[in-house]
């Protein structure tokens, strides 16, 4: 199956998923279809994604440049008061893409419940097919007087204990989110990468330090000001690391 026919597969079986949410909400939208706008360079509502570079390019604006953040990316409907940026794509068609790219869902961050739904100390185990597929490294790209400014994510955030540490390189890692009464829960919460480990966003920080929600805010003098547009590239990496 060529990369065109996968998307064209993928576009009929997002309206399939959608179908109960569809019947629930006569306001609920019908998943867009897989425009390509290049040889490699395909969009799907406002995601654009590049099949032979496995990257994402993912619209939002500077959400806070003080608070402590818990949140790299949320919509409206996210916890935007400790959110990095804020985007209004649906996370659903990001989910889309991200299987488009053949990405696999790994849940090693999160225990494992018991039969009463209840956490237990012991975490999920990954296969070496889901942590080599659910690996990604994002960059952070905004214009700056004609010229475009890039970073490391993970360069943007300070340590809260003043010694102008910033956050540790780690994979980002796909953990799925999940189907809730016929629902995606990402679209429902609307938390999309989280930093402090959470079951619901579609993926989640590495590094050791994601239990801890009062570590990182803001690297300002990296930032520009609130509300500026910024692009996210999520780049899949292909490692078990």
């Amino acid at each position: 199956m060529n990369f065109l026919t996968r998307c064209v597969y993928a576009g009929a079986i997002s309206t399939l998923w959608y179908l109960p949410a569809l019947a629930e909400d006569s306001k609920a939208d019908t998943p867009p279809k897989v425009e390509q706008l290049s040889e490699s360079l395909y969009q799907m509502g406002k995601i654009q994604f590049n099949s032979a570079k496995k990257e994402i390019y993912i619209p939002c604006v500077l959400k806070h440049d003080k608070v402590i953040i818990e949140y790299v990316l949320t919509t409206e409907m996210g916890k935007v008061h400790e959110t990095l940026f804020l985007t209004d794509i649906k996370p659903f068609n990001l989910n889309v893409v991200l299987k488009l790219l053949s990405f696999q869902a790994s849940k090693e961050l999160f225990p494992v419940l018991d039969k009463n739904f209840v956490a237990t100390n012991k975490l999920h185990e990954a296969t070496e097919d889901e942590k080599r597929h659910s690996r990604f490294t994002v960059n952070v790209s905004w214009e700056s007087d004609g010229d475009t400014v890039n970073f490391p994510l993970e360069e943007l955030f300070l340590h809260t204990d003043g010694s102008g540490a910033t956050m540790p390189p780690a994979p980002w890692i796909y953990g799925g989110s999940y189907m809730h009464r016929g629902r995606f829960k990402a679209d429902i919460n609307g938390d999309i990468i989280a930093i402090l480990t959470d079951r619901t966003a579609m993926a989640n920080y590495s590094g050791e330090t994601r239990s801890d929600d009062t570590l990182w805010v803001p690297n300002k003098p990296l930032l520009p000001a609130v509300g500026t547009p910024i692009t996210l590239t999520l780049k899949k990496t292909e490692t078990n690391q």
